[in-house]
């Protein structure tokens, strides 16, 4: 049996992956809202934790093996306005969570960050690209990148994994987020406003893709970056094209040169090597999310 403590299980990808833990497993889930125990084969228990303030590692678990970090704030936006919730879930809390792992005797702590740290360009992120200066991200994107450095001193005692997510979407995402909007302008004919003729590159990874390969950096035995995207570049275009075959409706284009050229694509070439390639194209995805909204 192994311990996992895990945070953001209540969220978007943590919810999916508690689904795949094993049946002898025991996972303390660590956050504000006790998760779906009925998504999860093994043994859940829920220490209501609030990262977004200050917070006691003592009511954690003596020992736990591996420490999932998901949590996010739910203001991620709201900058300036959340930046102290922003920063006390992203860093405060990573670094007392890394802490922790070491106090509780972990030999692997795993770190959700963003594909977004890079920036955009005109070919696929790989992990060995060099990170832009921290003041050109933006402070969410700052945050994350300043987790990642946390993160990367405890190297020398316990495998550190950083997963880089670029874009996941599924069924039970907010209603914010880049596909529900796309599919919501496709849906009511609202513009879909594109950054030049097609709009920036992306690669979208669904959300069972995601989650599987979180579960697949919960059995390494070594440390890594990862970037964890899906399998298809595609403009933004392409993508509501997609929505508005499936929907029935066609979609409205607004075209507006903003002067920032790049993509956003992650390469996936080390994620296919160290947790197996991402199975779901677009198309299929989009189909399970549209079905998921009844």
């Amino acid at each position: 049996m192994s311990r996992c403590v895990l945070t953001g299980a209540s969220g978007f990808i943590g919810s999916h992956l508690l689904a795949l833990f094993a049946p002898d497993d025991e996972v303390v889930c660590a956050g504000r809202r006790p998760p779906d125990a009925a998504r999860c084969p093994a043994r859940v228990t829920h220490v209501p934790l609030d990262f977004t303030g200050p917070w006691d590692p003592a009511r954690l678990p003596a020992r736990a093996d591996t420490v999932v970090h998901l949590a996010q704030s739910e203001h991620y936006r709201d900058f300036p306005a959340r930046s102290r919730e922003i920063f006390a879930t992203n860093v405060d809390s990573t670094a007392r969570l890394l802490d922790y792992a070491r106090s509780a005797g972990a030999t692997r702590f795993v770190l959700a960050s963003s594909g977004g740290i890079y920036g955009s360009g005109g070919r696929a992120f790989t992990e060995d690209d060099v990170i832009r200066p921290a003041g050109e991200l933006g402070f969410y994107l700052g945050t994350k990148f300043c987790s990642e450095i946390l993160a990367e001193s405890y190297h020398g005692l316990f495998h550190v994994v950083v997963a880089r997510f670029f874009f996941v979407y599924g069924p039970g995402q907010r209603p914010w987020a880049l596909v529900p909007r796309l599919v919501r302008s496709v849906a009511e004919g609202l513009p879909v406003v594109l950054d030049g003729e097609r709009g920036i590159r992306i690669n979208p990874l669904y959300v069972a893709d995601a989650a599987r390969a979180l579960a697949g950096c919960l059995a390494l035995d070594a440390s890594h970056k990862l970037n964890l995207a899906g399998p298809q570049a595609l403009h933004i275009r392409d993508m509501a094209e997609a929505m508005g075959r499936r929907l029935g409706r066609e979609p409205v284009f607004e075209r507006r040169d903003s002067g920032r050229a790049g993509d956003i694509v992650g390469d996936t070439r080390a994620m296919a090597r160290v947790l197996g390639p991402p199975r779901v194209a677009f198309d299929e995805g989009l189909g399970l999310y549209l079905d998921s909204l009844g």
